[in-house]
């Protein structure tokens, strides 16, 4: 297992494709990583590996207050993006029975046996595996290859523009999905088939999409020429020159005659068939061989001052969270501008928006993000906007710079950067003056004395639109596309299309969701309890598949379609719906027996008026509990329900996960939206024995010990970041719990 990035001296995708698993990590919260999900993914996609790890959770202020269901979303988007195979960060030694027990430090999600929810947690583990079982087999299915330049260091950014959410913690892919590619790798594995630019082993592609980059060497660009010959299809401008030594000057010339191969001479045309294939102009690249490229304009550091909003030093310690910043630009009339180019970098991290455009993201003040924005602006005022976050369990240094050059048609230029007429805010509403703190060459950042950071171009790659335009010019729809707020993943086997579907939402979500299936009846799967059945409402048209679904909050399920014939199911097709309507036919009113165990202060046995969280109440072995609480309660079949009808116990509200039993009978445990449970066949005649419980969260006990004497504590840990006047979390089982039919 390899984890080929954070600014190792390689290219992230080289190093990575010598590893059985490539792997990536996802933050819980502070540093935004998703980017190396991307990575991994990218390389088992490429090499032929069919698993993806990722360390999973990570967390620089672990505070025992993560349950399964807290982390679901994140779990979905990360296998949205490809990862099927999780490592969740961390799982500490426990070497003796102390607890909450040991941590690394206070990292991580505390993953261990002395957790409150441990006994019911395999139902979490029973989703991710199957989740992951699933998104091993056969190959993923994406459309757009991402070439990167040559040279080293390399880290693999996708265009913002392919994602969702680009600066947030969970990017997703839009519906034409994509992986990254290095020279090396194009270039010792890449072959066509029908058209399509395969890996052995590993998933092919219809479009491959140049770096808008001013060189390549001239065994790239040659075997770039060699695919298209075979039928690939190509979406670029053209590279002038090598960036290498070898065979100098006449590596160079190979280069020019290689890319009017491809390109023909200038003025180049939107289209060219060379051989079976294609080649596509970049053309907002097209003027590359006669300008410098992004990365050689040094608008930073020499541009601009660290800002940052004006209360204390900020250059030495300053608040966690957003400060946002805006600023007027001025360029006069828009038809005389020939280009504008901007940079910027931030600690932590920041994300750039021209006239609500998003240009620029970035996350490490080591590096320098630069792009153009000539398109993004308009004649008079324009405005830049920035949300740039300072991240960390403590205050530390926060600041931004920005550098921004106009160049207009008569040669003369305009350079502005980020001062005191930057606006501050730290809610949007109330705007001041931002305080300026100093040169780029300050302390703590230093940039331009003796190391200057790296540049990066964060518009390597041409804009999502423009290359969805070329996809659709040649016949290829989108993937997958919803009415609603639906991520998804893809794999293909020789017997199966598989589709992961999951709600990006807290909120339920009906949506109709287009895959790219021309036909066959699709089955629904649901991770969650394993269950299968037939979606029998959908609707075929022009090569894809359109089913109206409806979803909980962050509910997800996977959608099988067989291939070359329809879908079959263990299970007979229950109507003529997909989802049908559940009603509610009797509330469980009353008191309810609790039992709490004594050893962490509970009482063995209490009464219960009515359903309220634990914290509400006055006894303190309950307000302050942490652990299992079993509800006993017994209750009467409710009456009329029709003889096919299936039988829900939906539990309301958690706190944070629970195991039912009816009549003795295990049901299982509910962690998840929709907080119910099938109870069609433990249901009995009469009186009907119910028994719950619930789980809760470690902070709580936490709490109410650092209001006690360290002698009479129960509770020991390595990290505990709570003290007597932190706030309590909701506990328990706060209900309504109801019992519900859904009549085919």
């Amino acid at each position: 297992m390899i984890e080929p990035y954070d600014m190792n001296p390689a290219g992230d995708l080289d190093l990575g494709s010598y590893a059985d698993f490539p792997a990536g990590e996802f933050w819980y919260d502070t540093f935004k990583s998703g980017w190396s999900c991307i990575t991994a993914a990218s390389i088992a996609h490429t090499m032929g590996k069919p698993i993806v790890l990722a360390e999973g959770f990570t967390s620089g202020r672990g505070n025992w207050a993560r349950s399964p269901w807290v982390l679901k979303n994140q779990t979905d988007w990360a296998f949205a993006v490809g990862v099927n195979k999780f490592a969740i960060h961390g799982f500490a030694h426990q070497s003796n029975e102390d607890a909450p027990g040991m941590t690394f430090g206070p990292y991580g999600v505390f993953w261990n046996r002395k957790q409150t929810f441990w006994p019911l947690v395999g139902a979490y583990h029973e989703y991710l595996a199957r989740c992951s079982h699933l998104l091993q087999q056969g190959v993923t299915v994406s459309d757009i290859l991402y070439l990167t330049p040559e040279g080293t260091p390399h880290v693999f950014r996708a265009p913002l523009s392919a994602l969702h959410d680009a600066a947030g913690r969970l990017p997703d892919k839009k519906g034409y999905a994509f992986d990254g590619c290095s020279p090396r790798i194009l270039m010792s594995r890449a072959e066509v088939k029908d058209g399509r630019i395969c890996f052995p082993g590993g998933t092919s592609y219809r479009l491959l999409v140049l770096p808008r980059w001013k060189t390549m060497t001239p065994a790239l660009l040659g075997e770039i020429v060699q695919l298209v010959e075979s039928g690939a299809t190509v979406l670029g401008a053209p590279p002038i020159s090598s960036p290498s030594l070898s065979d100098y000057p006449q590596c160079d010339a190979q280069v020019r005659q290689l890319a009017e191969k491809l390109w023909g001479k200038a003025p180049y045309i939107q289209e060219r068939v060379l051989g079976k294939g294609r080649v596509f102009l970049d053309s907002a690249a097209g003027q590359l061989a006669q300008t410098d490229h992004v990365e050689d304009i040094p608008l930073l550091p020499r541009t601009g001052k660290w800002i940052w909003y004006a209360k204390g030093n900020p250059a030495l310690s300053a608040p966690s969270g957003d400060v946002h910043f805006r600023y007027s630009l001025d360029i006069g009339d828009e038809s005389r501008l020939e280009k504008a180019v901007i940079a910027a970098t931030a600690d932590n991290s920041f994300t750039l928006q021209v006239n609500g455009n998003q240009k620029l993201t970035g996350d490490n003040f080591n590096e320098i993000y630069s792009g153009y924005i000539t398109s993004a602006l308009k004649s008079g005022k324009n405005e830049i906007t920035v949300v740039a976050n300072n991240f960390g369990p403590d205050a530390n240094p926060a600041g931004l710079i920005v550098a921004i050059r106009l160049t207009y048609a008569d040669g003369t230029t305009k350079v502005v950067g980020t001062d005191a007429t930057w606006s501050a805010s730290l809610d949007k509403t109330n705007w001041s003056a931002a305080k300026e703190l100093g040169d780029a060459s300050m302390a703590p950042w230093r940039l331009g004395t003796g190391n200057t950071p790296r540049q990066v171009a964060n518009d390597l790659y041409p804009d999502y639109a423009d290359t969805a335009a070329v996809l659709e010019q040649m016949g290829v729809g989108e993937d997958f596309s919803a009415t609603g707020p639906i991520r998804y993943a893809h794999r293909r086997t020789e017997a199966r299309e598989i589709y992961f579907v999951s709600n990006k939402s807290d909120q339920p979500v009906q949506a109709d969701c287009t895959f790219r299936v021309a036909a066959g009846q699709p089955e629904l799967w649901n991770p969650v309890g394993g269950q299968r059945r037939p979606l029998p409402q959908y609707q075929n048209e022009n090569g894809r598949t359109t089913i109206p679904m409806e979803f909980e909050p962050h509910e997800s399920f996977f959608v099988i379609f067989s291939r070359g014939g329809s879908a079959t199911s263990d299970e007979p097709t229950a109507g003529s719906v997909n989802f049908s309507q559940v009603t509610t036919v009797a509330t469980l009113q009353g008191s309810w027996e609790v039992s709490f165990d004594p050893k962490w202060g509970g009482p063995e046995k209490v009464v219960f008026e009515e359903l309220e969280d634990w914290t509400k109440r006055s006894e303190e072995g309950i307000k302050y509990y942490s652990g299992i609480a079993t509800y006993r309660k017994s209750f009467d079949r409710p009456a009329p329900l029709a003889p096919n009808s299936k039988i829900y116990l939906d539990l309301g509200t958690v706190h944070e996960m629970a195991r039912v039993r009816l009549n003795g009978k295990d049901l299982g445990v509910v962690w998840c939206a929709p907080w119910r449970v099938d109870i069609t066949h433990a249901l009995q005649a009469g009186a009907n024995h119910l028994e719950i419980e619930v789980a809760n969260l470690w902070p709580n006990r936490l709490i109410g010990d650092a209001l006690k004497p360290e002698e009479e504590r129960l509770t020991r840990t390595t990290s505990n970041p709570y003290n007597a006047g932190s706030a309590l979390l909701p506990s328990g089982l706060l209900g309504p719990v109801t019992v519900q039919a859904d009549t085919p």
